[in-house]
Order: structure tokens, then sequence, then C-alpha cells
């Protein structure tokens, strides 16, 4: 179901600076800003005229000015938060456990935040952070990383302390709380999600939802794994489970986390699908300003990441109505990397690999299954093969879906 994000920006009055304007068709005038109203801007001339116009009319540059000055005087960050913004800190301490912590820069006052909670099968320390908090700048996510949760423990004790303390001193938003974790911690993420009703997880090489273990039941799912990754059935059988709801990416590896690149696209593309899924309409400026830094992001990614960007901004299009105020820059970006047919055909090439997983991948079942082949699944992956060669990860990834699990 399409979502419509309301008007960009809500009306702001902006310190007066005259400058000069220019139109799309390139006519220009000096004048000040009055007010930004949804999508429109009045503009005062030195004669004392106002002219109302849509800020869609003007030049990008003007746009970019428009969004960057009034985001200035909406937006401060909380006051009197136990910790600074912009920087990993931690360990600290909830009762007998202890987390790390990131709080984004892009934190606003007034505003509560999704939190994402990683439990790790080896514990964690401050430096699991660095990976995420590209997309927790994008996003407005706080990041906290479970110092004691591990394998071969009962770890629930210290996500219940860890998580009570987080949400009684920060200003976390309960209705979006998301988990992650790779391969036992994965497990632990999923569970987690469906203890706490959250809003969704990243499990990276999972080994899928096992007899007795509660179903999530509501949120969306951004399942990770190696190509040769010996639980990468169990993967593809969760993903399987939770239907149009979840969807399983891919690196060349085996049992290994993968580039963090993937698991940034997994929160991005979390964040999307919960704008596009809510009604609520508390979320519309946090959905607005998230298109906004989503945007700043990908216009900033370079041009070897091109297929990236377009993979991104396709995610957030196929998922809502982009809103007015933003339209033009975001479909501007969409022809630009649209131009490049490799980038329409890595998007395809995702697709395809979610499909082999759905559909082939998920017949073997959960759990653990090392040294392992499938005739169908090298029969599927040797024809996507043909189909994809040369694109970016992609030959590596259907390659290695061939060879025995490790």
């Amino acid at each position: 179901m399409k979502l419509i994000l309301p008007l960009l920006l809500l009306a702001t009055s902006l310190t007066a600076e005259v400058r000069t304007w220019t139109s799309q068709a390139g006519s220009k005038i000096e004048a000040e800003v009055v007010e930004v109203a949804g999508d429109k801007v009045t503009l005062k001339r030195s004669d004392g005229k106002e002219i109302t116009a849509p800020i869609a009319s003007l030049s990008e540059a003007d746009q970019k000015f428009l969004r960057e000055y009034s985001q200035k005087e909406k937006a401060s960050p909380p006051d009197n938060l136990p910790h600074p913004l912009g920087r990993a800190v931690g360990p600290i301490k909830a009762e007998n456990s202890h987390y790390f912590l990131y709080l984004p820069k892009s934190l606003v006052a007034g505003r509560r935040a999704p939190l994402l909670f990683f439990t790790g099968s080896g514990g964690g320390n401050l430096k699991m952070l660095d990976r995420y908090i590209q997309a927790a700048e994008v996003g407005g996510w706080i990041v906290a990383v479970s110092k004691e949760t591990r394998n071969n423990q009962n770890s629930l004790p210290h996500v219940l302390a860890c998580m009570k303390h987080l949400e009684r001193t920060l200003p976390v938003d309960s209705n979006r709380l998301y988990f992650t974790g790779a391969s036992g911690g994965g497990q632990r993420a999923m569970m987690n999600a469906a203890g706490y009703k959250g809003a969704g997880a990243i499990p990276i090489i999972y080994h899928g939802i096992l007899d007795g273990e509660e179903v999530p039941s509501k949120g969306h799912y951004y399942f990770i794994g190696g190509a040769q990754d010996y639980n990468r059935y169990g993967t593809a059988a969760a993903r399987k489970n939770l239907g149009r709801n979840a969807f399983h990416r891919f690196h060349p590896g085996g049992h290994n986390n993968g580039p963090n690149t993937l698991v940034q696209d997994g929160m991005l593309w979390l964040n999307a699908r919960f704008y596009a899924s809510t009604k609520d309409r508390e979320y519309a400026e946090q959905a607005s300003d998230f298109e906004r830094n989503l945007l700043d992001f990908l216009e900033g990614l370079p041009d070897g990441a091109s297929h990236r960007a377009f993979m991104l901004l396709s995610f957030i299009r196929d998922d809502y109505e982009i809103s007015s105020a933003n339209q033009s820059r975001a479909d501007a970006l969409f022809s630009k990397l649209q131009s490049n047919p490799q980038n329409a055909l890595y998007l395809e090439a995702l697709a395809d690999l979610d499909e082999l997983s759905e559909k082939d991948l998920s017949e073997h079942g959960v759990g653990t299954l090392k040294k392992h082949t499938s005739k169908k699944v090298s029969r599927e992956a040797a024809r996507l093969l043909d189909k994809y060669p040369g694109l970016h990860e992609i030959p590596s990834i259907l390659e290695n879906l061939q060879k025995p699990t490790k």
C-alpha cells in the first residue's frame, strides 16, 4: 500500500536574506524569503511585492538552499541526553549488563527515534558500532551493541536489562524497535523481534526459525547471508516463512557478515518499509526528513556505487510517492542513474536472487548444512550466471551458490 508523504516543509519563517533566485526557465529576481509553507515559498522583492511560487519551479541550487536553511530553522538536537551525539561510547552499565552506544547527530528535539539493538554470537565491542553509523545518521537511528550476549549461554537477561535501560534513559520509539546479530546472534535478534513485537530485524548468516521458537507476528526482515554459508538454507526458509515482509540479500562469502554496506542497506530498507506501511500521521515529518537525508546520501555516493544508489532509490520509489518538494530532485537523480543500463540490471539480479532463495534454497529447511550442494539450486544459479555476466558481485555470488557450503 502506498503512502503519499505529506509536504516536506511545514510552515517555516526564515531569517530575511536578499539573494538572487533563479527559476527552472532561467528568469532571475532579487528577493528575500517571507515564508516556506508546504511545497510553496513566498518571496518578497525590494519593491515590497510578494510572490508565491512552487518550490519545484526554482533551480536545483535554490531548492537545496531552502531545504538546508529551513532544516536549520526547525531542527534542533535534544537537550539533556546522557551521552554525546555523533560519537560511539561505552560500555554503559545496565544492571549486571553493559552495552555500547551511538546517538546520531540527526536526532531532533521532541522526537523519539528508532532503536537498532545488536546481539553477537561472541559478545560485542565499541568498534562494532562503526558499520551502522552512516545509515544511522541518514535514518536518525539509535544503535546499541550488547557487550555480554553470546552463544551457549542464556543471553535473555542481558537483552532485558539493556533494553530496559535504553528505553528508560533515551528517546526511543517503542513502536520502532529493531534487532540485528550474526549467526547465533541473528537467532537472538529474531527471538527479540518476536518477543518485543518489534518493527523488524536484520538477521545475518542465520540458521532459521527452529521448532518451538516464536515466529515474529509483525514487522519487516532483511536477511543477509553468504552464498556459501552453511546456514544459507535456514536463512532462505525464514525468508519464505515471512513472505512479502522479507528480503534475502547475499554476499559472495561464507559464514561471515559480508561488507558493511549490506547492513546499512538493510537499515535504509527497513526505514522505507516502515514509513510506507504506517498510517500514523505522527511520522510524516520524520519520513520527510529521511527522504531528504537519503537523497543527500545517494547524491554523495561515488560513481562506482551508482548501482547501489539506484537500488536504494528504487526501493523508496516503489514503497511510497515522494513528496512534492523532493519530487523533482528524486526524479532527476533517478533519470541520471537509470541512464546506465547496468544499474537496472543489478536491481533485477537482486530480485532474482531473492526469488531463488524463496523458491529453491528454502526447500532444504532450517538448521546448519555443511559441505552441501543442491542440483536444483546449482542449475538455477548457472542460468542466472549466463544472464548477469560481469555485474558487480553478482557472478561471484552465483558461482558460490553452486559450491558446497562451508
